[in-house]
């Protein structure tokens, strides 16, 4: 969401239904007792990494392949449900709202520096560090993640930024050809996403080197990278959704009347949903699940597979309380991304099963 003169140009429309039952989410911990049973294959060399029978492994492999994607869209789907219900349950009058926060820019010399552009920077050291992390737990060459990484930024911001004009601000192509060459001048997520993968496919077509495995390094990467950058649009209100009156929503949100503001709280202003803020704070259950998991592979790409079956419903179900959103056939690009995401993370599941399923046992040592 862009913003012109510190205002929104946003239509007041009412929240979601306020009728909703409240619903308990399907527990994690079933999958996790499963999960985090000993057992681990070894990405880097495919030998097992603690003894285990064999039948028992056999059995743990066919529970997961054939129950966690399920369950995963479970939980996903009643995650955002309850979380539906709580965006919608109105307040009483006299709580007080959550104030607005406002960061204005800083100006060094012809530059100025903004809280996104500071925070997104930290976002990308940390995503860097993590992939580095994750590839040394693995057994990968560090080096090749090092070589890797000023291509993979650079496409992910590339990405992200012609997603997110060429889907969501089309006419500003016409007005102004330029648009496209201002990198900071929006972005979107999942552009990033997808440019990160073109990026990551011809780095390592050109070097030779499978990439599956240091996927599974980026993957860790890519969800602390993302959630960093959420809590920068959380930061700086870049997602303003519907008017509301729901607990979590922030009041104050400047409007083409609202004067100039410095640093500071601010409660002058609609009540709004902050989609930045909440999928910062649903990310980072994931994150924590991601990392609690992270030596445990029942089955090939089982972290891509886990990230996309938890995230993307969540994601598909926030964008309908955004407002003054490009819409193709009432649904936001966003929104066509998740649905595609959700469909390759249940296809992965559905192809590993298969592939754990047709290959030979080990030779007995």
């Amino acid at each position: 969401m862009r913003q012109g003169n510190g205002a929104l140009e946003l239509g007041e429309t009412d929240s979601v239904s306020d009728n909703l039952e409240a619903l308990s989410p399907v527990t994690l911990l079933s999958i996790a007792e499963v999960f985090l049973r000993p057992g681990m294959t070894s990405i880097a060399d495919g030998r097992d990494a603690s003894p285990i029978s064999l039948g028992r492994a056999r059995c743990a492999a066919q529970i997961l392949c054939l129950g966690a994607p399920l369950t995963a869209v479970a939980n996903g789907a009643m995650m955002t449900v309850v979380l539906w219900y709580s965006l919608s349950v109105r307040l009483d009058r006299k709580e007080k709202p959550t104030p607005y926060f406002h960061i204005p820019s800083v100006g060094l010399g012809p530059f100025s520096v903004h809280a996104f552009g500071v925070i997104a920077a930290l976002a990308v050291v940390l995503g860097v560090k993590a992939t580095r992390h994750r590839a040394a737990e693995l057994g990968l060459d560090v080096h090749v993640v090092d070589r890797l990484m000023p291509w993979l930024v650079l496409a992910v911001f590339v990405g992200a930024h012609l997603v997110s004009v060429v889907l969501y601000y089309p006419d500003e192509i016409i007005e102004d050809p330029l648009v496209l060459l201002r990198l900071w001048d929006g972005l979107s997520s999942f552009g990033g996403i997808l440019g990160g993968l073109v990026a990551v496919y011809l780095f390592f077509r050109r070097l030779g080197i499978r990439k599956k495995h240091y996927v599974q390094a980026l993957l860790f990467g890519t969800v602390v990278s993302l959630l960093v950058g959420r809590f920068g649009c959380a930061v700086t209100h870049d997602h303003p959704g519907k008017v509301t009156t729901c607990p979590l929503a922030v009041q104050g949100w400047p409007t083409a009347q609202t004067p100039e503001r410095t640093l500071g709280f601010y409660t002058d202003g609609p009540r709004r949903h902050d989609l930045g803020l909440y999928e910062f704070l649903f990310l980072i259950p994931v994150t924590g699940i991601l990392y609690a998991l992270r030596q445990v592979r029942p089955f090939e790409h089982f972290h891509i597979v886990l990230v996309l079956l938890l995230y993307t419903p969540v994601r598909f179900c926030l964008d309908f309380l955004r407002v003054a959103e490009k819409q193709y056939l009432g649904l936001t690009p966003g929104q066509y991304f998740a649905v595609a995401f959700l469909v390759v993370g249940l296809g992965l599941a559905v192809w590993s099963r298969r592939h754990d399923v047709q290959r030979p046992p080990p030779a007995p040592a």
